[in-house]
């Protein structure tokens, strides 16, 4: 496959806010596609994330094939991508042998970069994220979901959800001076919000969530890019991040035990 230079920073800064989860990642390249998945090592978050083949500038895979290897060595190679370059990533299997190859190459007065991905062995496969029928659902602007959960996270380290008929609270309190800030995201602040009658609270840890929402940041969303929120009572949040040509990140965050 090839990645024109936009696309390949892009792709980086995507993969640096995953850093932030695991490590390791798992990427599945298919005949439809590239996809993405990782956990954090306290199995509280899982990030999935899908590109069609359509997003790259060639793209050619006749069957599955898996790589898993280190998404910080990644970064840094992808990093090293000049103006004008394109990367080359391509599978190859010579007596027996499987390898993956990345080239950086192209452009004027630039050299060209070749690097041997590392691969390992994990025992954990690909996760199917179970569809469900989430208590409140709602789609509004990802910019203004990110600033929100910046602006919440400035008071405390969880963050609690409320859902009811007015909408969906978010709130937070710092312990040591007692300041509280609570956020409403009312029905006129979403594109579009469907909820089932009664109210529930969920508590979530807030770096999680704002791990998540750097995705739209590292992205490069414009202002009219979306996210999907799915809450349901005692069951984890799960957040869509429209990455645009049909490319999705996808957050699913266990929410927090209440101490009480």
């Amino acid at each position: 496959m090839t990645m024109t230079n936009n696309s390949t920073n892009m792709l980086r800064k995507l993969l640096e806010v995953i850093a932030g989860f695991s490590e390791l990642v798992i990427i599945r390249f298919s005949p439809t596609g590239m996809y993405l998945q990782t956990m954090d090592v306290a199995r509280t978050g899982l990030v999935d994330i899908r590109i069609p083949a359509s997003w790259f500038e060639t793209y050619k895979c006749p069957s599955d094939v898996d790589l898993t290897t280190s998404l910080v060595l990644l970064v840094k190679m992808l990093g090293c991508i000049e103006g004008g370059q394109r990367a080359w990533l391509q599978h190859t299997e010579e007596k027996g042998q499987r390898g993956w190859d990345l080239e950086l190459s192209g452009g004027d007065k630039t050299f060209v970069k070749k690097f041997k991905l590392p691969m390992y062995d994990l025992e954990d496969d690909l996760l199917t994220i179970p569809e469900g029928d989430p208590d409140t659902d709602f789609v509004m602007s990802s910019a203004r979901w990110a600033k929100t959960v910046d602006e919440v996270a400035i008071f405390g380290s969880v963050v609690t959800v409320h859902c009811g008929e007015p909408g969906t609270t978010l709130s937070s309190q710092d312990t040591t001076h007692g300041v509280k800030m609570s956020c409403l995201i009312g029905l006129e602040d979403v594109d579009s919000y469907d909820a089932r009658e009664g109210e529930f609270t969920v508590l979530f840890p807030i770096a999680l969530l704002q791990r998540a929402s750097a995705a739209r940041h590292a992205a490069c969303l414009g202002p009219t890019s979306t996210v999907t929120v799915h809450i349901t009572e005692d069951r984890p949040i799960d957040l869509v991040f429209d990455l645009g040509d049909g490319a999705i990140a996808r957050f699913v965050i266990a929410p927090r035990m209440d101490d009480d």
